[in-house]
């Protein structure tokens, strides 16, 4: 069964000494699967995240492998990024954003249980407040009104942005920020998108 995955989109490609540090941050939160700290990011590191202290207590099963790899974007390319989107799709998402992303970090773990939605939603927000970046979440969320959010103590901001699916079928997803994710996580319905 496949679990949840997210995308985060960057302004910049991140130096080789941004991407060290990265392999460095990560090999103290996560274990590393067999020998993926050693291959290229733009090959994808597989792991095993460690429960965040922040989220509270662990639950009693395990982790589970994720992963992340690295794509750089091309807006005139067929398909580009980790979900392979056109060039239209991308000209939306730069119209929404009000800039082009450079890269994308695709960031993913392979069981589908509450602990892995919860540790995949942490993990995104991290890198995307440790590279500037904002949250392709693949999908949208059931979300209230905007009104009702004070109610549901939901901050930070969604983007709505379209995408096609073939010929005359579009389909949305939501992108959003580190201050949305985050309270996003703290909903009894939260989780992330599969």
């Amino acid at each position: 069964m496949g679990g949840p995955a997210a995308g985060i989109l960057l302004r910049q490609v991140p130096d080789e000494d941004q991407i060290l540090a990265l392999r460095t941050w990560l090999g103290v939160i996560a274990r590393f699967h067999d020998t993926a700290a050693n291959a290229d990011l733009r090959e994808g590191w597989e792991f095993f995240l460690n429960w965040p202290e922040s989220l509270g207590d662990e639950p009693s099963e395990g982790a589970c492998l994720g992963g992340i790899q690295m794509y750089r974007i091309d807006p005139e390319a067929e398909h580009s990024g980790g979900s392979f989107l056109s060039p239209a799709d991308w000209a939306r998402i730069n119209e929404a954003l009000g800039w082009m992303p450079a890269c994308e970090l695709s960031a993913w773990i392979n069981c589908n249980r509450q602990r892995d939605h919860k540790t995949l939603g942490w993990f995104c927000a991290e890198l995307a407040n440790r590279f500037s970046g904002v949250i392709d979440l693949g999908g949208t969320l059931p979300l209230p009104t905007r009104e009702e959010w004070a109610r549901f103590d939901l901050g930070g901001n969604v983007l709505q942005v379209q995408y096609d699916l073939d010929a005359g079928r579009t389909a949305s997803f939501h992108i959003v920020d580190v201050d949305f994710l985050r309270s996003w996580m703290l909903q009894p319905q939260f989780h992330m998108i599969q």
